[in-house]
């Protein structure tokens, strides 16, 4: 059977954060998830995440934290996105910008790619 993946279209504030500690590790066991990622730029009050989001999220089973243009609204995320592999920030973003826009990631024999692009529509 092939790799299942649940992609978290957002997690918004504390009520966000409430969903994934009470129902993700059921939802990932009912579905046999084998990777999870979820877009999370609003996780902090609704603007941004703070570095104590994304660790959070990382324990409570997300392996991916994607984000967008407000990555850079909770200035604690600055200097942890370079240390976190499962929080990506847009790759179309400035060169220089700190943290990464993809990465590749293994699970089990499979590895696979993640990449966050910011898209503009209009």
């Amino acid at each position: 059977m092939g790799l299942k993946i649940l992609f978290i279209g957002e997690i918004v504030g504390k009520s966000g954060v409430f969903c994934i500690k009470k129902l993700l590790n059921e939802v990932k066991q009912e579905y046999g998830i084998d990777f999870v990622i979820a877009a999370s730029e609003g996780t902090t009050g609704g603007f941004g995440i703070g570095r104590a989001h994304s660790v959070y999220l990382r324990k409570l089973g997300i392996d991916v934290l994607t984000s967008g243009e407000k990555i850079f609204f909770k200035k604690d995320i600055v200097e942890h996105l370079p240390k976190a592999p499962w929080h990506l920030r847009p790759v179309n973003f400035p060169y220089g910008c700190p943290g990464r826009g993809w990465r590749i990631y293994t699970i089990g024999d499979t590895k696979i790619a993640v990449i966050n692009i910011l898209g503009n529509s209009g």
